[in-house]
């Protein structure tokens, strides 16, 4: 929201300016595109605001889902591909198991 930009179908705004909402009788200060385009920096600027905070969680959660560090990401994948063929190495030479930590295994001739 701070950088002025939310994208949304153009049927969404025309429903929730059409909809009478069932705890409003008519009033349109529940509609949540009213409560978006009168908000101000000022505390109380809106008598309703339920909406509008409804939308703000949905966006805080899509931007952290979404702005994952990439090197990080990347990183912790080919962690998982290495452990994976690891597991698998050690499971060709052990015979069919993996030794337990801690646990060496030393044959003598």
């Amino acid at each position: 929201m701070n950088r002025h930009k939310l994208v949304v179908d153009s049927g969404l705004v025309k429903d929730d300016l059409s909809t009478t909402h069932e705890d409003s009788s008519g009033d349109t200060r529940y509609s949540l595109f009213y409560q978006l385009t009168h908000i101000t920096k000022d505390r109380g600027s809106l008598k309703h605001d339920d909406r509008l905070d409804a939308v703000a969680m949905a966006v805080a959660y899509w931007v952290e889902a979404v702005g994952q560090d990439d090197k990080k990401a990347i990183q912790a994948h080919n962690a998982a591909l290495l452990d994976a063929d690891l597991k698998k190495f050690m499971e060709q030479v052990v015979g069919g198991t993996v030794p337990r930590r801690g646990w060496v295994s030393v044959s003598r001739l």
